[in-house]
């Protein structure tokens, strides 16, 4: 029968598990524009289970947060790319017509005319509708876009009468990402539209993931694992020896 201790050690090995396939995520997405690290986080689970000591040993379970700190902007002399200064949110919206979160400002104008990411999801203005920066067969002409998000000819300089629209909220660990730097809000929060001057064309926000930092932490989580590991397989050969000594 698998002993208590046994059981919160197969426990740690899998958070140890879980943990190290965040990280490698991390390190694989460390050049991607607006990416946010994952941190893995041992949460107490609110069940307890009694200890052979009749004392309750707490199990923890695997969850993961992002790491909200913001990362570097890095001038890209690109007129359709532009980087948040503040902690807000650009929004885009898909073809199947599901909205969600962005910091990733690697636009592109699509042939109808419209900022898109590269994934064809269109950015939207504060009142939610796509936005749409020149007429259809426009893909080539460029656009600036302002500190406000105003949005004006990128030859003549004159306002095309629409403006990027820039985004808060109010719990942004519901965010959950799924993939290419888009989120979507779990707990279905009010969106807010917020004035700013925060938006910083030319520019693209990098990830926040620090290359060495992440590769230490993998290395402290294999010797964890490893620690675990070794106590797991000594706690089974303790059994067997005190099997064969009370069977003599």
């Amino acid at each position: 029968m698998t002993s208590y201790a046994e059981t919160a050690l197969i426990r740690s090995l899998g958070w140890l598990s879980q943990a190290q396939q965040a990280i490698s995520h991390n390190l694989a997405n460390a050049s991607s524009s607006g990416f946010k690290r994952r941190q893995p986080i041992a949460e107490v689970e609110p069940t307890r289970f009694q200890s052979l000591l009749q004392e309750n040993l707490p199990t923890v379970r695997y969850r993961e947060v992002a790491d909200w700190s913001p990362g570097n902007l890095v001038p890209t002399n690109d007129q359709h790319h532009v980087a948040l200064e503040s902690q807000d949110f650009f929004r885009v919206r898909g073809a199947d017509g599901r909205t969600h979160f962005s910091r990733n400002g690697e636009m592109q104008i699509d042939v109808q005319g419209y900022l898109c990411d590269e994934g064809g999801h269109r950015y939207l203005d504060s009142a939610g509708t796509e936005l749409q920066a020149h007429t259809e067969g426009g893909a080539g002409e460029s656009v600036a876009i302002s500190a406000n998000g105003d949005l004006s000819d990128g030859r003549t300089g004159a306002s095309l009468g629409r403006a990027l629209g820039v985004f808060r909220v109010a719990d942004r660990d519901a965010l959950v990402p799924v993939g290419h730097g888009r989120f979507v809000d779990s707990a279905a929060q009010d969106v807010v539209a917020v004035p700013t001057t925060s938006i910083k064309q030319g520019h693209v926000e990098a990830s926040n993931v620090e290359t060495v930092s992440e590769l230490v932490n993998m290395m402290v989580v294999q010797r964890s694992f490893e620690a675990t590991s070794s106590v797991l397989r000594h706690i089974g050969q303790l059994q067997s020896s005190f099997i064969s000594a009370v069977t003599r």
